[in-house]
């Protein structure tokens, strides 16, 4: 990955859209609820209702985000 890039994984089997955004060095991860259809539409796609979000470190360590 190169810094700025977005990436978007759909997981059917749990119905949640991962969103990984590289910035600094970290990576920013947000796993939200799964939107019928997104996967044909990038006006929604990653707009679910965030389940998760954690940062992962250059050493591997990982932290949640807390809302």
């Amino acid at each position: 990955m190169e810094v700025g890039d977005v990436h978007f994984i759909l997981n059917f089997a749990y119905d949640t859209t991962t969103t990984l955004n590289y910035i600094d060095e970290l990576l920013f991860v947000d796993i939200k609820e799964y939107q019928d259809g997104e996967e044909h539409d990038a006006s929604v796609l990653g707009n679910g209702i965030v389940l998760g979000s954690y940062i992962v470190y250059p050493d591997g360590d990982i932290e949640e985000i807390g809302e």
